[in-house]
This record gives C-alpha cells, structure tokens and sequence, in this order.
C-alpha cells in the first residue's frame, strides 16, 4: 500500500458509511416501484378519521412473531389476512358498525446489518402484499418504521404534490423507545403523509405526548395520529392524556393494545391472561366513556403456532389463538355497546 493509499485508508469521516454498501441498496430501492401508493394512504387517513368520530371501528391483527422472508412465499401471510377479515366480520357484527381491518404484515423483517438483506426484505413485502391482494380482502397494512434505510429509499412524492408519503406500507409504528419528539425516527415520520401508530403507556409523561404530536401533527389533521394504549391494570395515566390531548385540542384515534401488563408470560394463552386482556379493553373503553372520550379500535396478537413457538421460548403474554381472538371480540363488544 503505498502513502496515498494509506492516507485514504485511514481517512474516516462521520458520514462516510452513506458510500457504502447501504447507499447502494437505497439507491435501487429508490427506483423501485413503491408497494402502496397515495390514494391508499389518504384513504385510510379518512377513515381513521371516520373511527375517530365513531362511524368505524380499527381492527389492527399482528402476527405474534417477526416475520421471516420466507413467509411471504409460504401462505402464512394469506392465511393471516384471511384470519383478520373473519375476525373483523364477526366484531363488526358484535358492534353493529363497519370495522377498519388493518394487517402488522408485510414490513416487519429483520435486516441486520447486511445491506442486501434490505432488499430481501423489499421483495419479501412485495410478495406478501400479492398474497394480501390474492385474499380480495379490504385490508391495509402496517408495519414498525424501525429500518430508517428502508423507509427513506421507499419515500415517493404524492402526485397530487401535497408532499412525501412512505409508499412501504399505509399505516407506520413507531417504537416506543424513539418516542422522543427529537428522535430520528419522529423527524423521518413528521414528513410522509402516512397515518402514525404510536405505541404508550403509563411510563410516558402528559407533556412527552403533547410534543410528540404536535412534532408529527402540527396542522392537527383527523386521521392522522393513533394511539395505543398499553396500560395493563394502571389507567391513570390514560385519564391524564386524554385530558391533556383534550385540552390541546390535538385530534388522536384512540386504541386499546392489551395484554402487555405483568402477568407471567407462561400464562400466556389461559384463561386467566384471556380475562385479564378483555378485563383491560373494557376498563380503558369505560374510562374513555367517562372522559368523554372514545375507544375507536383494538390490537390484537394472533400467534400461528401452538404456545411453544419455534424458538422453544414461550410466547409473549399478549398472544391468542384465532378462537381466543373471537372470544375477546364477543365479551369486549358485549361490554362496548352498553356505552354507546
């Protein structure tokens, strides 16, 4: 190596790791056609909206494990847009109102930190998105927006040039450890046009949340912000966001995500956790009917395979069966509609 190569060897500068081999894989994503387009976007920003006001009721169904690229190929991904469309039916026939069904499907790969496996991952939602078209069900999808790479090489320009929207998916996550309104992450989502998923609980503070959502909604656009709550057994925290929001006059689509609270996870799966998941969508829907507020929507986990998954752990206390799904959706509805 002779003293120009060294020089340039030992050169380092703190943006350097954009020349490598990650630029280039967002530089073809980025000439790759988007998986959703605009209308899409904006018409579920609508109805959000529509949930909002109590016209619809959000259905989100994960899949309780991360995906694996070869999912997409493997007919997991129809069989679990066919799950939220029965399980949707039947909770729209509970409720008496149109539910809004939304799929965690067909985003949530791990990358690590091999630049070609981003583009494993583009093709592997790409799939998906054809299974999901495949089932003919009216469903939008959604995704954590974790892999900032990714996301930034699928942003595509609205044509009607109202600005960026993220064409990997409808409905975007944001993780609960970048909910800080300086994040990278809230930068990135306060510029796309996406509706946003933001996942709270008690340990978040009144004025976090308010500067959260003004940084991603400062027009305080309907449609625009859901929020689910992961409260477990402690609402106090929810009463003072409601009031805060309220107050604020920010508009928010209000979620309940149960199942996340300190029930051992062998529990999982039980009848007990299946009482304490209902028990807490029925405490945070009569809290919002006491604070004039409004429960639009529920997530639910879903896991495909018996309790013991493929890692030999056991599964996370969130998760059910497809018929446990349907029996939280019964007692839940049940208890929804003497507050309507």
């Amino acid at each position: 190596m002779d003293s120009h190569e060294s020089l340039e060897h030992d050169r380092w500068l703190p943006g350097g790791w954009r020349h490598g081999g990650r630029a280039t894989v967002a530089a073809t994503l980025s000439r790759l056609p988007g998986l959703v387009d605009a209308v899409e976007v904006h018409r579920l920003k609508s109805e959000l909206a529509a949930a909002g006001d109590g016209r619809m009721f959000v259905l989100q169904l994960a899949n309780s494990e991360e995906e694996r690229f070869e999912d997409s190929s493997s007919g997991l991904v129809f069989e679990h847009t066919k799950n939220l469309e029965s399980v949707g039916k039947y909770l729209a026939l509970m409720l008496g109102k149109p539910v809004l069904p939304v799929g965690l499907v067909a985003g949530n790969y791990y990358a690590g930190p091999d630049a070609n496996r981003v583009l494993q991952a583009y093709e592997a939602a790409l799939l998906a998105l054809e299974s999901v078209r495949r089932s003919r069900t009216k469903s939008y999808t959604s995704h954590e927006g974790a892999n900032l790479h990714f996301e930034e090489a699928l942003v595509r320009r609205s044509s009607s040039a109202e600005g960026f929207f993220a064409s990997s998916a409808h409905l975007l996550g944001l993780e609960t450890t970048n909910l800080a309104a300086s994040s990278s992450d809230v930068e990135f989502l306060r510029g796309v046009l996406n509706p946003i998923d933001v996942r709270i609980g008690p340990w978040l503070t009144s004025k976090e949340l308010l500067s959260l959502c003004e940084r991603l909604n400062p027009k305080k656009e309907p449609g625009k912000i859901v929020l689910a709550t992961r409260m477990g057994k402690e609402l106090t925290a929810l009463r003072r966001f409601i009031r805060a929001l309220r107050e604020a006059g920010a508009p928010v689509v209000w979620m309940c995500d149960p199942g996340w609270g300190s029930t051992p996870a062998e529990q999982a799966g039980t009848g007990a956790r299946i009482r304490d998941i209902i028990a807490e969508a029925e405490r945070t829907a009569r809290l919002h009917d006491d604070e004039g507020s409004r429960l639009s929507g529920l997530c639910l986990e879903i896991h495909r395979e018996p309790f013991i998954g493929r890692s030999g752990r056991s599964p996370r206390n969130s998760r059910l069966s497809f018929l446990q799904a349907l029996r939280v959706c019964s007692d839940f509805a049940r208890a929804y509609g003497g507050l309507e």
